[in-house]
C-alpha cells in the first residue's frame, strides 16, 4: 500500500511539473520564406526554429501558430496570441507591442525595378513620386512607411507585388532580398531574367513583438533574450543560418 501511495505522489508530481512549464503562444507570418513560412499546414523557416531554439534553452514551450501578416500583428495587439513575428520596430510599431532586446535577425530591404530599368543605387528618398508595391501590413522603415508622396500600391503576397511590376503596373517592387531571392527560385519560369535590384531602401532588425495586454509578456520576452544569447554562444544560430541559407 505504501508503495502505491509513493507511486501516485511522484505521478502527481511530474504531473504538476509539467502542467507549471512555461508555454507561449505565437503568431508566425506565413508567408515570409525562409524566415517564417506555412509549409503543409506546419509553421517553419529559420525565425521559427530561431525562436524555438532560444526558448529550448529558456525552458520554455512556444506553440507556433501561422497567420497572414496582418492579421498576426493585430491578433498580438489584441492579446488573442502572446506575439507575433517577425517585426520590424518602426516609428508605428514602436508603442504597440513590448519588445525583447536583441534581433531575431537583419535583414536588407531592397528596391527592385524591371530588368530594364537604367536607374542604380537608389535609396528610399528616391521612391517620391513614383509607384511602388509593398506588401499589406510589412514595414519598411519610417522614410518610406511616413512619406506620403510614395504611390503605394499594397499586395497580399511578396510574389503578387513582382508580378504587377513585371506587367509594368508599378515603377517599384520592395522585398527582403533573401525572401526575393528564393521567390525568383520558385518562380523561376515566371521571373528568371525579368528583375533586378536598383537600391537599398532599409537595413531591418527584426524582432518578435509581445502583447501589452499580457502581465508575462516581460518576462518571456526577456527569457526570449537570454535564449537568443545561448544560441549564438553555442553555435546553434550559425547552424540554423547555413541551413536556411541566411547571410549575416
Amino acid at each position: 500500500m505504501l508503495k502505491r501511495v509513493v507511486s501516485v505522489f511522484l505521478l502527481m508530481c511530474v504531473w504538476q511539473s509539467a502542467m507549471a512549464k512555461d508555454m507561449v503562444r505565437l503568431g508566425a507570418e506565413a508567408d515570409w520564406l525562409p524566415f517564417s513560412g506555412n509549409v503543409s499546414g506546419r509553421p517553419t523557416g529559420f525565425s521559427v526554429e530561431v525562436v524555438r531554439a532560444a526558448y529550448e534553452e529558456a525552458g520554455v514551450d512556444v506553440v507556433f501558430v501561422s497567420y497572414p501578416y496582418a492579421r498576426c500583428l493585430e491578433l498580438a495587439r489584441r492579446g488573442v496570441l502572446d506575439g507575433c513575428f517577425d517585426i520590424i520596430r518602426n516609428r508605428e510599431r514602436e508603442a504597440t507591442f513590448l519588445w525583447h532586446r536583441r534581433p531575431l535577425l537583419h535583414a536588407r530591404i531592397a528596391i527592385y525595378a524591371r530588368s530594364t530599368a537604367e536607374n542604380e543605387q537608389l535609396v528610399a528618398e528616391d521612391l517620391s513620386g513614383r509607384s511602388v508595391a509593398v506588401t499589406l501590413g510589412y514595414e519598411y522603415g519610417d522614410a518610406i512607411d511616413l512619406n506620403p508622396r510614395i504611390k503605394r500600391y499594397e499586395v497580399l503576397r511578396d510574389e503578387n507585388g513582382f508580378r504587377m511590376l513585371k506587367a509594368g503596373r508599378v515603377d517599384y517592387m520592395l522585398a527582403y532580398r533573401t525572401v526575393a531571392n528564393q521567390l525568383f527560385e520558385r518562380w523561376k519560369n515566371d521571373f528568371e531574367g525579368q528583375f533586378k535590384e536598383v537600391g537599398v531602401a532599409y537595413e531591418a532588425d527584426v524582432f518578435v513583438g509581445f502583447s501589452l495586454v499580457h502581465a508575462t509578456s516581460g518576462r518571456y520576452a526577456a527569457l526570449l533574450d537570454d535564449g537568443l544569447d545561448k544560441v549564438r554562444r553555442n553555435g546553434r544560430y550559425r547552424q540554423l543560418q547555413e541551413r536556411w541559407r541566411i547571410a549575416d
